[in-house]
């Protein structure tokens, strides 16, 4: 997939005003997804920090919603 994703990403939708539906979009599965982001109600998104946490996770990149992604 990060091999995929090096040689296929393309910048031009890396903005929030980007059409959901592009190229980007299309090369990220669920899987992966799920396994580089954690997202979802509040209540998950903190249980899953805490298990990292625990994992001995000791860094995170924040990303805020935006009102398309609510």
């Amino acid at each position: 997939m990060t091999t995929k994703l090096r040689s296929g990403y393309d910048y031009r939708f890396h903005t929030e005003s980007a059409p959901l539906e592009n190229a980007n979009t299309a090369m990220v599965d669920p899987e992966f997804a799920d396994w580089f982001g954690v997202g979802g109600p509040t209540s998950y998104v903190a249980e899953r920090l805490i298990e990292l946490v625990e994992l001995g996770v000791r860094c995170f990149g924040v990303a805020g919603a935006t009102e398309r992604t609510r």
